[in-house]
């Protein structure tokens, strides 16, 4: 008795202190890229064009908990170093630690059953059934203008010379620019 006593009190006392244990969710890892990068006292925001990245890739695939949970781990990590470079721009973030979390996205990529690869311009995530998402990361630069427009000032000047030729002809007819004899 004193056995089954103990059992019971011991599976009690297990159920008691269990601390239960919350799966990551889709909408938690959302929220969790949402919340940004903190460096310091600063928060820089993800890119909605990168949410938006996420967004589609979960709403279209099925993650178990268990690859869910592994994407938050690797996105909190991916944070954090992040937050270690002390800068707020991913741009001025030292060129290894630029690739360091270019490696971590897609070796996270990897473990939820996706493929990510980077051209330099687009970020392409493949997943499981082939289905691509792809956002562009880096716009290529528009043509910046060196100059001046000269379109409208050889139109406005070349009005004017017609208009001064004009003058020219019409007083010659009317012999307005002949010099008077004396």
């Amino acid at each position: 008795m004193k056995k089954l006593m103990s059992a019971l009190c011991a599976a009690v006392m297990l159920t008691a202190l269990a601390m239960p244990t919350f799966a990551a969710t889709k909408n938690d890892l959302i929220n969790e890229i949402k919340a940004g990068v903190t460096v310091g006292d600063k928060v820089k925001e993800i890119p909605d064009k990168y949410v938006d990245l996420a967004e589609d890739f979960l709403a279209a695939n099925d993650l178990t908990s268990e690859q869910l949970d592994t994407a938050m781990a690797d996105l909190q990590e991916a944070k954090a170093l992040w937050a270690s470079t002390g800068e707020t721009e991913f741009k001025n973030i030292p060129a290894d630690v630029q690739r360091q979390l270019q490696n971590m996205a897609a070796e996270s990529a990897k473990k939820v059953g996706a493929t990510l690869t980077f051209d330099g311009k687009t970020i392409y995530i493949v997943d499981a059934q082939g289905r691509t998402y792809s956002v562009l990361a880096r716009s290529s630069e528009p043509i910046k203008q060196t100059g001046g427009d000269y379109t409208t000032l050889l139109l406005a000047s070349g009005s004017i010379l017609a208009v001064l030729g004009g003058t020219v002809v019409l007083a010659n007819r009317k012999r307005l620019a002949q010099p008077e004899a004396c």
